[in-house]
């Protein structure tokens, strides 16, 4: 199957499931481990070019210290704390109640009614397409404000999105995975075991590998695997290697593309990293999916490593600074009138 053809959006006459209406009852609703099986619904209905904006479990964790959403006419839009900045906000393109279209009033009206809420924010994971015509719309109708396409500096979005072929990371034939497959085959098979999310001796697991790393349970590893096991739908894996915790892997699928949400090795293990993900492209191909959204990078040195596993597509996207324009100097003539 080509990856174009998960892209097909749905029909413009999809009604909202029964069990979504919940995130219409109210104006502005907080989303917490309770009630985020809403959304998980909700986003099932919903199209969009980028995996990552149809993943509950990836705006859970983004919005761990805080995740909202707001019930325009026409669309939800999804904000958040920021994860590493204290004190601002992102804000997610909006999420049409059905169909394809995107609905920019609703971004407006949000914006007009609750800026000050907000205070300290950005527009995230955003096209360079859907950016300009939100920037076009929100200027003719705010002069509060300028908005400015920046590239982002501190979160995943920094570099390309990439998507891979689970099917091409398990082939011995792909020529431009020489270097992957060379890397993967340092580790012995025989040293290593795997145990599903889903084994009562996964999550020590886990959070022995998260200690290593000096993850805490504030991080978003974390509070994905304390997540995992409600509502998320979430799978994934830990590997032992010579029987000590060395890799875990968390994903979630929606449309058909699994969204890696956690991929952690042990990078004192020659050939870890490239072994972790040899075995995730095995675990999805086994389920028949085909296709793995890797998401972006904040550092070139990661991006450099998920470019070597041969994406099929790579997604640019930006994020829009938000700058409140400068009052008027009131003048002599205006002080005389």
């Amino acid at each position: 199957m080509k990856y174009s053809a998960l892209l097909s959006p749905p029909s413009d006459n999809l009604s909202l499931p029964d069990n979504a209406r919940l995130l219409t009852a109210e104006k502005i609703m907080r989303i917490t481990p309770d009630n985020i099986v809403a959304l998980t619904v909700y986003l099932q209905n919903y199209y969009a070019e980028d995996p990552y904006l149809r993943s509950a479990a990836y705006y859970a964790t983004t919005g761990r210290l805080g995740l909202w959403v707001y019930r325009g006419s026409s669309s939800i839009i999804i904000f958040c704390r920021h994860p590493n900045v204290p004190g601002k906000h992102l804000v997610f393109p909006p999420v049409p109640h059905s169909g394809t279209a995107q609905h920019y009033d609703d971004m407006v009206a949000f914006i007009q009614d609750h800026a000050a809420m907000l205070g300290d924010y950005q527009f995230f994971r955003f096209s360079d397409e859907q950016a300009r015509t939100l920037i076009e719309t929100l200027s003719l109708k705010d002069s509060r404000f300028t908005w400015t396409i920046v590239p982002e500096m501190v979160l995943d979005t920094r570099y390309p999105s990439h998507i891979v072929s689970t099917l091409d990371l398990i082939d011995p034939a792909i020529p431009a995975l020489r270097y992957f497959r060379r890397r993967a085959k340092r580790i012995n098979a025989e040293d290593v075991a795997l145990f599903t999310l889903d084994d009562p001796q996964a999550p020590r697991m886990a959070e022995e590998i998260f200690k290593r790393w000096g993850i805490t349970e504030s991080d978003y590893a974390s509070y994905l695997i304390n997540l995992s096991s409600r509502t998320l739908g979430t799978q994934g894996f830990c590997l032992t290697h010579q029987n000590i915790p060395s890799a875990v892997a968390l994903w979630d699928v929606t449309g058909g593309i699994a969204n890696a949400l956690v991929t952690i090795s042990d990078t004192e293990i020659p050939g870890m990293s490239a072994y972790l993900y040899q075995m995730i492209g095995q675990q999805l191909a086994q389920r028949g999916i085909e296709f793995m959204c890797l998401g972006g990078s904040e550092e070139e040195g990661l991006d450099f490593f998920k470019r070597k596993l041969n994406p099929v597509k790579s997604i640019d996207l930006v994020s829009i600074q938000v700058t409140k324009r400068a009052a008027r100097p009131v003048t002599q003539d205006k002080i005389a009138a």
